[in-house]
């Protein structure tokens, strides 16, 4: 069934149902069938699994199915969301991991459209969501992801300096969302100036902005306030 599953054969699933295949007593334990069916993107078949029962953990009362629903998105299964979206899949949980976030990050253009479509209010229960999608969206250079959350009300701007969609695009160099931030009414930021000069914390920046700190070996501190040098 596993193999049947992952491969994308549909008519020997169907097959395998009919002669008394019982997900309950498959392995629980990951890749389950379903996993496989979602990885590969095989929505039909992910929908004869979940027709059948097959088992996804429970978070207060609600089946998530956060696992598939997060992996989907990722790879850009946009036919598996909408399935796993029909059998109430929460499109993004205010917990994390989120599949909304997953698919912002990972440029998944038609997953976060189709996520939008659901209803997310953007404005205010998932507001902070929305506005880490979009840094990572800055911060990876997919313009695409860029316009579409802009577009959807998004603030450009992110609610804070570190989470600023202009800063990290400019930290990661990526001139191409840059211009299109700006297009889209962004204000302009410093990197030198930011929250990130001022803290002195770029251990995780990898950005030529900051150089001339770099080349100085700029003393640094940790989070417990040991001097140390990047």
């Amino acid at each position: 069934m596993c193999e049947a599953t992952y491969y994308g054969h549909e008519e020997l699933v169907k097959i395998a149902f009919r002669r008394g295949a019982n997900l309950g007593k498959m392995p629980r334990f990951p890749p389950t069938a379903l996993d496989r069916a979602v990885q590969q993107g095989h929505a039909n078949i992910v929908r004869i699994l979940l027709a059948r029962g097959a088992e996804q953990k429970v978070w207060q009362g609600v089946q998530h199915l956060l696992g598939p629903m997060n992996t989907t998105a990722r790879r850009g299964h946009d036919r598996v969301v909408q399935v796993l979206l029909d059998y109430g899949a929460i499109p993004s949980p205010r917990f994390s991991p989120s599949p909304f976030i997953s698919a912002a990050k990972h440029e998944q253009v038609s997953v976060v459209k189709l996520l939008l479509d659901t209803g997310l209010d953007i404005a205010k229960d998932h507001k902070v969501q929305a506005e880490l999608a979009l840094q990572l969206a800055s911060e990876g250079g997919y313009v695409s992801v860029v316009r579409l959350l802009v577009r959807r009300g998004v603030d450009v701007n992110g609610a804070k300096e570190e989470g600023s969609p202009m800063l990290w695009a400019l930290i990661r160099e990526h001139q191409h969302v840059v211009e299109v931030l700006r297009e889209l009414g962004a204000l302009e930021k410093d990197p030198l100036q930011s929250v990130f000069a001022q803290k002195l914390n770029f251990c995780a920046l990898s950005i030529p902005e900051l150089q001339k700190f770099r080349d100085g070996e700029y003393p640094r501190r940790n989070h417990r306030g040991l001097q140390r040098v990047c």
